[in-house]
């Protein structure tokens, strides 16, 4: 069995109904205004079909965003609101349902550990917005393990992240970090 997605469009119909105050229930084909549903393909038309208490349409919503799915290596830069501080970086990230998580594959510092968790907020075509919980471990550190906070931004068309995260870092001192990163 094969499920063809499509939209149908009877709003001229209804509201014709409305401003001529008719309201005595369902169209049928013997009426001389009755309105058809023509279902086309790419091929051309399939059938029209009359609609009646025996064949009244169903309306369905039909979310018709592609199945996104963000796992893999990101890869980019992360530049810190120092002077000078910027850096190549990746995470690996695995992509389940709303949220988006992993950890920082580069760069590789002695005893230095961070993930990254993502929390769906919003998709607007294909932009995907997340709230971003950044944490860093970092033996010795003054102040670890910390967690910084943000919003990060993913183009699934473009299969970039961007955004910032704010907060504490392991040396206790207050920080921005811009992200950039490509899959």
């Amino acid at each position: 069995m094969h499920r063809i997605a499509f939209t149908v469009v009877v709003v001229a119909a209804i509201a014709a109904d409305a401003c001529s105050g008719r309201s005595e229930g369902p169209i049928s084909p013997s009426q001389t205004n009755a309105p058809t549903v023509n279902v086309r393909s790419a091929a051309g038309p399939l059938d029209a079909v009359p609609i009646d208490a025996a064949n009244e349409p169903t309306l369905e919503a039909v979310d018709t965003r592609a199945a996104v799915n963000l796992t893999g290596v990101w890869k980019g830069r992360a530049k810190v609101n120092r002077p000078n501080v910027q850096f190549d970086t990746a995470f690996t990230l695995k992509h389940r349902g709303k949220t988006v998580s992993g950890k920082l594959t580069e760069p590789v510092i002695k005893g230095f550990t961070a993930t990254l968790t993502l929390t769906e907020q919003s998709v607007k075509g294909t932009t995907r917005t997340y709230n971003a919980s950044f944490k860093e471990t970092e033996n010795g550190g003054k102040c670890t393990p910390v967690t910084q906070t943000g919003t990060l931004v993913i183009d699934t068309a473009k299969n970039t992240l961007t955004g910032t995260t704010s907060g504490k870092n392991t040396d206790c001192i207050n920080e921005i970090v811009t992200f950039t990163l490509k899959r």
